[in-house]
């Protein structure tokens, strides 16, 4: 008897647990939108492929970038019109953007697309637009990566072993030595600190939490995995380390108003080589710290496509991140920061040839990003969709 309540207690358990499986299907099925549920907007004069976005503070304005060298396009999204060009040498394969916090700048990055190896840093070109007369202020050949202060007085590149503080002048460079450092930099709202990605030393791994049980796992995270810690930008101080070990950290963002830091971190294929398919897509993961306090949120975000933005509301709830489950299988999901929940998948997961029909075209890539007031505008193409959350 006592068997026979243990199996239909084993089977009622099953089928509640498949119950839930199934409304949970349902749940995720009813999140899923097409691109058709995208407003068409179409841009007059534009022939390149977009394929990164940012809007300016001033409400009505976005700054575009282009694939093959194409010219940056600033847009007024009032009339969804091109008001000016920006041509830009050097940047064959497109730049991502980065908007100073009054829009009078942007950093454009040259966008490093997939080597042969796929854990190489292959480093990048940082320069500084000025959007009001269209010349480049500031133009560094190699950088990791770089960013603006919140003044828009000085850039802040991460070098071979040292952050450098350049003014806008361009005159009175000064370094940080961190000969740890590896690929991303952030600098908080504030202007005051920023986060770096670095390479792990023995003794920090050994403060690690989730390493104090998992002797086994101190060797390969000294190797292949990666920390990140809180500086001053004054005189680069250490104020503290994240007490959580990353694998290679890819970017880092603050949200507005500088409560989080997003750490997005890929696998090493030496060290997990059945990572994505032959390294080239490989599943990444947005992980979330407390910038105050540096402690670890639990909240996180998966993608699959190499290099996708971080792109965080208005309102700091929802982050819009790009992936893909194989070839032109485009996904852009949008995930709760609070909780890592999946909120809405938007669908484009079109074939070439079907995108050429409808005069979109692609090479893998995404651009995408959001409004001021909320709305998510997304590239299809030479033109754009806009979404209304």
């Amino acid at each position: 008897m006592a068997s026979a309540a243990v199996n239909e207690h084993t089977i009622l358990s099953r089928a509640c647990a498949l119950a839930l499986l199934c409304l949970a299907t349902l749940v995720v099925l009813g999140q899923v939108v097409d691109e058709d549920r995208l407003r068409k907007l179409v841009l007059e004069g534009s022939t390149a492929q977009i394929i990164d976005l940012e809007a300016l503070p001033d409400g009505h304005t976005v700054l575009a970038s282009c694939a093959k060298g194409a010219p940056l396009l600033l847009i007024d999204t009032a009339g969804w019109r091109i008001t000016r060009t920006f041509p830009v040498d050097g940047f064959t394969d497109g730049a991502h953007l980065k908007v100073s916090a009054d829009g009078r700048y942007a950093v454009l990055l040259e966008e490093a697309r997939a080597g042969a190896d796929p854990n190489a840093d292959p480093g990048t070109r940082a320069a500084v637009l000025d959007l009001a007369t269209g010349a480049l202020v500031l133009d560094v050949p190699k950088a990791r990566d770089a960013e603006l202060t919140p003044d828009a007085g000085q850039l802040v590149t991460l070098g071979d072993g040292a952050v450098q503080v350049r003014p806008l002048t361009g005159e009175g460079m000064r370094e940080i030595p961190l000969p740890m450092a590896a690929q991303a930099i952030a600098i908080a709202p504030d202007g005051r600190t920023f986060a770096v990605s670095h390479r792990p030393t023995a003794a920090e791994l050994e403060a690690v939490p989730s390493l104090r049980t998992d002797k086994k796992a101190l060797k390969p995270a000294l190797k292949y995995r990666q920390l990140v810690s809180f500086h001053a930008l004054a005189d680069g101080r250490r104020i503290r380390t994240v007490p959580e070990v990353y694998d290679v950290v890819k970017a880092l963002r603050f949200t507005r108003d500088g409560a989080h830091l997003l750490v997005y971190s890929v696998p090493d294929t030496r060290w997990q080589p059945g990572a994505g398919d032959g390294g080239v897509m490989r599943i990444g993961r947005v992980e979330q710290v407390d910038a105050a306090s540096g402690t670890p949120l639990r909240a996180a975000c998966m993608s699959r496509m190499n290099g996708p933005r971080l792109a965080v509301s208005p309102d700091g709830a929802t982050l819009a991140l790009s992936s893909t489950e194989g070839r032109n299988k485009r996904q852009l999901v949008l995930f709760d920061l609070a909780t890592g929940d999946t909120r809405l998948m938007i669908d484009l997961a079109q074939r070439h040839r079907n995108d050429k029909e409808e005069g979109e075209t692609h090479d893998g890539r995404l651009g995408y990003g959001w409004l001021n007031d909320g709305r998510l505008l997304v590239a299809q193409g030479h033109d754009l969709g806009c979404y209304a959350p």
